[in-house]
């Protein structure tokens, strides 16, 4: 009898741990899906990319490197602008500073 209650209440608490991981997965999809659909940046899809862009920093020391850019500064202005008049922005700063 006693085993019975012990598997009972293993059960019951295997059934809240799959309900908390759930609701976890869905706040972070939902998470995950805001950011996309805000266009941020996930550091983690740039993973093992930074080698390669060091090496390429040697070559744009020269007088050259304002050529490299194919945005105009107020096209760049405009982008800041955008990104930074976006509410998750906005919620960002606040707390921040909280």
């Amino acid at each position: 009898m006693w085993t019975e209650f012990a598997d009972k209440k293993k059960e019951k608490s295997d059934e809240a741990d799959r309900t908390a991981l759930r609701v976890f997965r869905d706040m972070v999809r939902k998470k995950r899906d805001q950011e996309l659909e805000d266009g941020v940046l996930i550091h983690g899809a740039f993973r093992n990319r930074i080698p390669a862009h060091a090496a390429d920093n040697s070559d744009e020391s020269g007088p050259d490197k304002s050529v490299k850019s194919s945005l105009s500064a107020e096209a760049y202005q405009k982008i800041w602008t955008d990104k930074s008049n976006m509410p998750n922005y906005q919620t960002m700063l606040v707390s921040e500073f909280l």
